[in-house]
């Protein structure tokens, strides 16, 4: 082979051009057996391709009905309301401990919390907090009661993690508590 000469320029255009051809169909050949995307729309019950005709003969006559059926209520003259909007998450502030009150000292802690389907906390983890460990237990605790709105996907919720960053900032108007 190394006694064989280089292939010249045309050779090699000609590779590169039929090198993107293949590259070009086989992403199109990809593209096109990808799956289709379903469409938003509610499914529509089952219903069996073909229907089967019952044996008119085989069955007894139907009895006469003894009231006629009262007539279809009139359309209501005014289109229903919206549903209404989700509810707000619900966050109770977490206690401001007692020694941090009294000495005026303010931090922040942020949290990973794990939110699952029913919008419930499911795990929390202090990510990071300044200065550490002072509002880590209360601000951990309070989570736990927290409700979230749930991630969707495909209309349906899902479970996963939100990064929750909670400030406590000293209040000097407020009298510190007694122990």
């Amino acid at each position: 082979m190394l006694k064989q000469p280089q292939p010249g320029a045309g050779r090699r255009r000609a590779g590169n051009l039929a090198l993107g051809v293949v590259l070009v169909a086989s992403s199109y050949a990809a593209w096109a057996a990808r799956p289709a995307q379903a469409p938003d729309v509610p499914a529509a019950p089952a219903v069996p391709a073909t229907p089967v005709a019952p044996d008119v003969a085989a069955l007894p006559p139907a009895p006469a009905p003894a009231v006629p059926p009262p007539p279809p209520a009139p359309p209501p003259a005014v289109a229903p309301a919206p549903p209404a909007p989700p509810a707000p998450p619900v966050m109770a502030p977490p206690r401001y401990p007692a020694e941090a009150a009294a000495a005026q000292q303010g931090g922040r802690v942020v949290l990973k919390v794990l939110v699952g389907t029913d919008g419930r906390a499911k795990d929390v983890v202090v990510e990071r907090s300044e200065p550490a460990g002072v509002f880590d237990a209360n601000t951990v605790e309070a989570a736990w009661n927290w409700v979230f709105n749930p991630a969707v996907e495909d209309g349906r919720p899902v479970e996963g993690w939100v990064r929750v960053p909670v400030d406590f900032r000293a209040n000097e108007d407020r009298p510190a508590p007694r122990s």
